[in-house]
């Protein structure tokens, strides 16, 4: 009878891992990206590395994406979390404004409205996002006409600081009736000229200096 309770105990703790691997793996989908040969050669060339493929709903697509530039993370930070300056890096964005700001510049509400895919009307999505200032950006939806958007931001310093390796880690879905693999397919076009757009803009001088709050 004992044997028979300390194993249920073992069962129901093996279940509650099980469980919480999942949803971790569900909630921070940002987990380490291992980049193959071919990928490393990919960004010292200058390109951007980009792999989506499909996830659990209600999400369409899992976004793992990288690109290296020139510019310090400091800069590469100030472009990414500057309204004012967002649709030079995203040509489809319309409207950018932060709703609320949390105290310290730790944490906001961002409104992005968005021209995406031709198919599509105009996507409003309202996310919070979590910041490590120089080092990452955590957001997740928290409103508008998204299903699912939730995944990270993050820098990592090359040759001693003078560049930056982004990464893009980011679970993606729509609310519209659009297959899950046009979505994606969409992504695999768009999200490289995202990122080419933030390396440029980066490594202009005339770079964003102040994050607009």
């Amino acid at each position: 009878m004992q044997t028979k309770k300390v194993h249920n105990i073992k069962v129901r703790i093996v279940n509650f891992l099980k469980l919480f691997v999942a949803t971790a793996s569900i909630c921070h989908p940002a987990a380490a990206f291992e980049l193959s040969s071919d990928e490393k050669a990919t960004l010292k060339s200058g390109q951007a590395v980009v792999r989506v493929a499909p996830t659990e709903a209600p999400a369409d697509g899992h976004v793992m994406a990288a690109i290296d530039i020139a510019a310090p993370r400091a800069r590469v930070w100030q472009v990414l979390s500057d309204c004012a300056h967002a649709p030079a890096v995203m040509p489809n964005l319309t409207y950018c404004a932060v709703l609320e700001n949390g105290p310290g510049g730790q944490w906001d509400i961002r409104e992005h409205r968005v021209t995406w895919i031709k198919l599509l009307p105009e996507i409003r999505t309202q996310f919070r996002s979590d910041y490590v200032k120089d080092t990452s950006i955590r957001f997740q939806l928290v409103g508008g006409d998204m299903r699912a958007l939730e995944g990270e931001w993050r820098l990592e310093p090359l040759k001693g600081g003078a560049a930056t390796r982004l990464t893009y880690n980011a679970r993606v879905g729509f609310g519209a009736l659009i297959p899950g693999f046009v979505i994606r397919n969409a992504l695999a076009n768009d999200v490289p000229g995202f990122l080419m757009a933030i390396k440029a803009v980066s490594t202009q001088p005339s770079a964003p200096q102040t994050a607009a709050q």
